[in-house]
């Protein structure tokens, strides 16, 4: 079955085209094509559609095979463009190929011209492929960017050798130092596990962030992700309670009686009190008993029952 292949054919001479598609035919390809011969026909030509192959003619009367590869190139276009001309020297084909050029064919040796059509047909594909794929890359890089700097938690990207490679607003305000300051500088914090840190600042304090290191990729380089987040606050407020709890152990074990908790299940969690050790049972027997294991009462509505059950 032909391959259907779009062809614009830049040649003054009729009977040259017809060679080139009865060439194409033989080869295994159904072209639709268009014939142009100047500047005004080409350029009309490529903004009408588009084209998988060019196939120049070096040399013609009012135009010219590298005027033709410029328009191609000024289009932003990478349709591939092979040179097929009557007369071309060694020194024209290699001025043809720097132009942009991917290919020259002699007239003469047209059997040549399937397999270089496939061939550069080929390559186009392979170029159109890495092209998506390198703007997927830039798309998910931007998106990966943006997700970070917004993000309320400090992060920094530390490259494989412990460098900074980019830090966010957040780890910013944790370091109170811009990222183009640290970018480039040792992290200074061993990578490793969950952890907490004391990052020192400039002014004096000291903020303690908790950090999560996973590996990623950056830019196309593998890399350290470092997630901070600021506990300093949630540790002072966790050494407040555990002094208050300290200090109502101390009150609580020097004042004349005994003094209970229980979980919600009624079961005791402390026993405390200068009068705990006079009890039937020692402090340390009665956590984990249950209020019915401790006072041997059936009924539902012994007041201690109904007490802690409110």
């Amino acid at each position: 079955m032909s391959k259907p292949i779009r062809v614009l054919i830049v040649d003054d001479s009729e009977d040259d085209a017809l060679l080139l598609l009865r060439q194409l035919r033989s080869d295994g390809y159904e072209p639709d094509f268009q014939r142009v011969d100047t500047a005004e026909a080409m350029i009309s030509a490529l903004e009408q559609q588009d084209w998988d192959i060019v196939l120049c003619d070096f040399v013609m009367p009012q135009f010219s095979g590298l005027e033709a590869i410029r328009l191609v190139k000024q289009k932003g276009l990478d349709t591939p463009i092979i040179i097929v001309s009557g007369r071309i020297g060694e020194e024209t084909a290699v001025e043809s190929m720097l132009a942009g050029a991917d290919d020259y064919i002699m007239k003469n040796n047209m059997k040549r011209l399937g397999a270089a059509v496939a061939r550069e047909l080929r390559e186009a594909e392979n170029r159109r492929i890495r092209r998506e794929a390198e703007e997927r890359l830039r798309t998910a890089d931007a998106n990966f960017r943006r997700v970070i700097t917004s993000s309320a938690d400090g992060i920094v990207i530390v490259g494989m050798d412990g460098i900074i490679r980019f830090m966010n607003p957040a780890a910013e305000a944790l370091f109170c130092r811009r990222s183009t300051e640290m970018e480039g500088k040792p992290f200074g914090f061993p990578i490793g596990e969950r952890k907490e840190i004391d990052i020192p600042r400039e002014d004096g304090a000291k903020v303690t962030a908790e950090m999560r290191i996973v590996e990623t990729d950056w830019e196309g380089t593998p890399v350290h992700l470092a997630t901070l987040r600021d506990v300093t606050e949630r540790k002072k407020h966790m050494l407040a309670l555990q002094e208050s709890e300290a200090k109502l152990r101390l009150l609580l074990d020097q004042i004349p009686c005994v003094s209970w908790t229980t979980d919600t299940k009624l079961r005791f969690t402390s026993s405390r009190g200068t009068e705990a050790a006079g009890m039937k049972f020692l402090p340390e027997q009665v956590v984990g008993m249950s209020l019915a294991d401790y006072f041997k009462v059936d009924d539902l509505d012994f007041v201690p029952y109904v007490a802690h059950r409110r």
